[in-house]
C-alpha cells in the first residue's frame, strides 16, 4: 500500500474541521485498525497509534463518575424568581 498519496492528518483535521477526539466519543467500540482503515478509505494519513490510544484513554477517565461531584449537585440552588420586562406603549399616530 502506497503511503505517499495520502494527504496529511493536519492538513485533513483543519480543512474537515475534523475532531479525533468527537469521533472516538460517537464510535465507543472503534479500534485503532478500524480507525486507520477509515482514514485510508478517506486518503488521508491515520493518525498514530500513540494519539489514539492517549484520546481513548482520556475519554474513558472522563466516564468514571466521581462521587464528590455527585454529592455537590444534590445541594439546593437558589433561583431569583424571573420578572418579565415592561413593554413599551405604542405611540399614538398623529394624522
Amino acid at each position: 500500500m502506497k503511503d505517499s498519496y495520502l494527504i496529511s492528518y493536519k492538513l485533513f483535521c483543519q480543512r474537515r474541521n475534523f475532531s479525533l477526539e468527537s469521533f472516538i466519543r460517537q464510535n465507543k467500540e472503534l479500534s485503532f485498525k478500524d480507525a486507520r482503515d477509515f482514514f485510508v478509505e478517506k486518503d488521508v494519513e491515520p493518525p498514530s497509534e500513540i494519539d489514539f490510544i492517549n484520546i481513548q484513554k482520556k475519554i474513558q477517565l472522563e466516564n468514571i463518575p466521581d462521587t464528590e461531584e455527585v454529592i455537590l449537585k444534590k445541594q439546593p440552588v437558589s433561583t431569583k424568581k424571573r420578572v418579565p420586562k415592561k413593554r413599551r406603549r405604542r405611540k399614538p399616530k398623529n394624522d
